[in-house]
Order: C-alpha cells, then structure tokens, then sequence
C-alpha cells in the first residue's frame, strides 16, 4: 500500500513524516478511491493511497451501508518515504466508535483476518 501525498517542504513534516502513529482521516470509497488528509495541527496535505485492494480493507473494518462512501473515520498511520511524494504504509489502524482502534496493516502487510470479529456486519 503506498501514500501519494505533497507534504510541505519543511525540516518539522519531514521529520514528523517518519514518526509511529500519525493521527489523519481516511475515506474510502465504493469506487476503489483512498484518500487521506493530515491535520493542520500536523501539517496540512492530502494524498491518495494506492496499491491496495478494497475487499483487504473491508474484510477487517465494518462497512457503511449504502452511498458512496465505504469507510470514513479516524485513523493512525506510519509512513516510510519512498521519494518523489511517495511513501509505503508500514501500519494503518482505523477507529471505530464500538470497537475503538482496529489494526488494519503492522509491518507494511495487512493482518491476518479474524473471521468473527464484525459478525453481522
């Protein structure tokens, strides 16, 4: 999975870029859309992820129903740059509000599905 973002070119958003657990919003589209947006209390900047397959995301993370929207929530990343605006996702974890922090990616590879986990969903 990898980030495709222009993030300022400062010393502070390249330092901040390398930290463990980088608070943004994620929204993921029906459509195979991934976009992701930092927090101006960060740095400023949106990107898009690519690289990544829609059933991954939602075999571990619940779905809303109907729209265009599949997931939209809070989410904690860390990133390792690549060059050229381009960084791999070394770990992703989404917030749901029944479940709390979900571990989507650790190590730069999705875990291991739990097949009971959204039962129902």
């Amino acid at each position: 999975m990898r980030l495709n973002i222009n993030l300022p070119d400062n010393f502070f958003a390249k330092k901040t870029a390398g930290l463990t657990d980088l608070p943004c919003v994620c929204k993921v589209m029906i459509n195979g859309n991934f976009y992701l947006t930092f927090s101006e209390l960060i740095f400023e900047a949106s990107g898009f992820i690519n690289e990544f397959d829609n059933h991954d995301i939602n075999a571990r993370f619940p779905v809303f129903g109907g729209g265009s929207v599949a997931q939209h929530c809070n989410a904690m990343i860390q990133l390792q740059d690549r060059g050229k605006d381009q960084y791999d996702v070394l770990s992703l974890k989404f917030f749901d509000s029944s479940e709390g922090w979900v571990v989507l990616i650790e190590r730069g590879v999705f875990v291991p599905i739990d097949e009971n986990k959204y039962e129902g969903y």
